[in-house]
């Protein structure tokens, strides 16, 4: 399969601060690229420092989506910063992929932050690498349902029909739908995503849709599980997300009684965006507990 994650060009009919910024990314933060379990792996690798952060992008599954991030983080951090290829369908090879990333850069451990549809695969990663997950961060996220399974495994029926073109309209309705919140550069946001979404294709869309059914399917968690494992959890959510409501948020929040946990009372699903500041300060300020809890004990 062809490489996507450097589809998209630079949006040169705007000219906003972000546009430079996330040029100026483009231009400085090659892609590396990986073989693992047949699939070809595409990530980003920058930074200093002795801990690495993990950063799982969201449902699009292009690791430069969270450039704003790599920027905060990499002058203090090593980062690594994925983008999913089409042909994981479950999660146990997402996770295997993951770990052999972490390998393949001489990677011992990582503080995870993973974010709506990668809020899912880091709470599976720290359960099945437990060992290789130093502290977790989860950001407007939720938790195993059969039921939405069952509904996402009819939604898989209908997408497998569909004309790539279709495909994409409907990313387009959701990514209007998630970007209506944002007030500040909404027009590079608008038209990032529309790029975005022309880059992308059936068989990821199929395949990202296939890991979210065998998660939900095959996930079973309790509080017990990470009872003997040492890490720090921080929980970010915004009081207004639709996606994950506020029955799914309290189950994440019973799920993990340990875990910081911080409510944004403004911002919906697309919070990390709107409160892009406040999203990274606090998470700044949460790893550096993390990680003088470890140098402590080492």
């Amino acid at each position: 399969m062809p490489s996507t994650s450097r589809t998209l060009q630079p949006i040169d009919s705007l000219r906003t601060a972000p546009l430079a910024q996330l040029n100026a990314f483009r231009a400085s933060h090659p892609f590396k690229s990986i073989v693992l379990g047949g699939a070809r792996w595409e990530y980003i690798a920058c930074g200093t420092g002795r801990e690495t952060l993990l950063l799982l992008p969201g449902a699009p599954g292009r690791g430069e989506t969270a450039f704003q991030h790599i920027l905060a983080f990499e002058r203090h951090y090593r980062v690594i910063s994925p983008s999913y290829p089409a042909e994981p369908i479950t999660v146990g090879e997402m996770l295997a992929a993951l770990v052999g990333i972490m390998s393949a850069e001489g990677i011992e451990q990582v503080h995870v932050v993973g974010g709506s549809y990668s809020g899912l695969i880091a709470q599976a990663l720290v359960r099945a690498y437990a060992d290789r997950v130093a502290s977790l961060v989860l950001t407007d996220t939720g938790v195993p349902s059969r039921a939405r399974a069952g509904k996402y495994t009819g939604y898989l029926t209908i997408l497998e029909a569909l004309p790539l073109f279709a495909i994409r309209a409907l990313w387009r309705m959701g990514a209007r739908l998630y970007l209506r919140e944002i007030r500040q550069d909404r027009r590079f946001w608008r038209a990032y995503f529309r790029e975005l979404i022309a880059s992308i294709s059936k068989e990821e869309c199929v395949g990202r849709l296939k890991v979210w059914i065998d998660f939900d399917r095959n996930s079973s968690f309790s509080p017990s599980d990470l009872s003997k494992w040492p890490g720090k959890i921080l929980i970010l959510e915004a009081e207004h997300d639709t996606t994950f409501g506020p029955e799914e948020r309290a189950a994440l929040r019973r799920l993990y009684p340990q875990a910081q946990t911080r409510v944004f009372t403004a911002g919906g699903h697309a919070a990390s965006l709107t409160r892009r500041g406040e999203y990274i300060e606090a998470i700044a300020a949460f790893l550096q507990g993390a990680v003088a809890q470890i140098e402590a004990a080492s």
